[in-house]
């Protein structure tokens, strides 16, 4: 006998206000959430509401839940063309400065146009070229430690640190001229925009859809942050330095310069967060445990750093640099025997 099936209004969720439905629970001073928490937010959220709750922010209504095994159902529903919800105010300014959303923001034909050139990025061939220069990289990290550890040898803020080094070895791949960790006046302004770029995508997802007739906080963030690598990215290309990916990029008859400027302004930030976030959380996990500590030191020794890569991979499980999936499924599904309609935009959030 089948399971009856809950209809989608009764799914739970915050009280919510009108107009802004529950974007009020992300405000500052009243808001019992931050925006730059969000896995944590969702974690609370469930504790509350259950493993299935619907939130209305920035005037759209979504389905979140928190269970693994709704990721499979997720994904074998999610058709033959996938759609993300995407960012609408950073879909709305790369429009405006590439004609394009990017790889971020489009789905369908247009996304696997840009994705398919940087595919080559994964060969391997390509990746070790850049090892000599990573190398570079890491040993100038290294000193640069060094000279910024503080009273008792101790680094203080260290994802600020971890950005810094970051956008130096992304910079080496995209746009092909390092951003030395060294040289704090140019790095910093690059954290800045790498740290206005992922407030700029969250805050804008709690905005109301107004960025065509008002540019909202969450905007302005997004536009300083595209402004700042996008120039970067244009005096990299008049100089002609260079660089492996601009090289391949350009021979492909099929990108236009503005795809190019796009591709390589996403690969730098990109790199940014993801590797910064991760650097960061390995060596939390790690710091806790001295014989974890020992072993890496030995791993490294032995120079097959199997361990270490290992440590890493755990850490991307416990806490993930992306917490959340996400598709408008194009079809009616079952999701904790709730009735979700076709076209709903759906969350699953595993990194809380």
């Amino acid at each position: 006998m089948s399971t009856r099936l809950k209809p989608f209004v009764s799914i739970p969720e915050p009280f919510e206000w009108p107009l802004i439905g529950h974007t009020y629970l992300f405000l500052p001073i009243i808001g019992s959430y931050s925006s730059e928490r969000l896995t944590e937010a969702i974690g609370n959220l469930e504790c509350k509401l259950g493993p299935v709750f619907k939130l209305k922010l920035g005037g759209r209504t979504m389905v979140i839940t928190t269970r693994a095994e709704d990721t499979k159902i997720m994904f074998s529903n999610e058709g033959k063309n996938p759609v993300r919800p995407g960012f609408p105010a950073l879909n709305i300014l790369r429009k405006k400065l590439f004609n394009s959303g990017g790889l971020i923001s489009e789905n369908g034909p247009e996304w696997y146009r840009l994705r398919k050139p940087i595919a080559a990025l994964q060969k391997k061939s390509i990746y070790t070229s850049f090892i000599p220069q990573h190398q570079e990289v890491a040993i100038d990290f290294i000193d640069y430690i060094k000279k910024n550890r503080g009273k008792d040898n101790i680094l203080e803020n260290v994802l600020y640190h971890m950005m810094k080094f970051s956008i130096d070895a992304i910079s080496v791949v995209s746009p092909g001229f390092r951003v030395k960790c060294t040289n704090t006046l140019q790095s910093d302004i690059f954290v800045r925009a790498g740290i206005d770029f992922m407030d700029g995508l969250y805050l804008s997802l709690m905005d109301l859809p107004i960025w065509n007739i008002y540019k909202t906080y969450a905007y302005k963030k997004l536009e300083y942050s595209h402004s700042v690598v996008h120039n970067f990215i244009n005096e990299c290309y008049i100089q002609s330095y260079e660089s492996i990916l601009i090289d391949s990029l350009c021979k492909n008859t099929n990108l236009s310069k503005k795809d190019i400027s796009l591709l390589l302004l996403e690969i730098f930030f990109g790199g940014i967060d993801a590797v910064a976030t991760t650097l960061t959380m390995t060596l939390n996990y790690i710091s806790q445990n001295p014989n974890i500590q020992q072993a890496c030191q030995d791993d490294i020794k032995n120079g097959n750093m199997l361990f270490l890569k290992a440590c890493i991979k755990e850490t991307l499980r416990m806490s993930p640099t992306g917490g959340a999936n996400s598709r408008i499924i194009p079809n009616q599904i079952n999701i904790g025997n709730y009735e979700i309609p076709s076209n709903v935009i759906y969350y699953n959030f595993l990194g809380h």
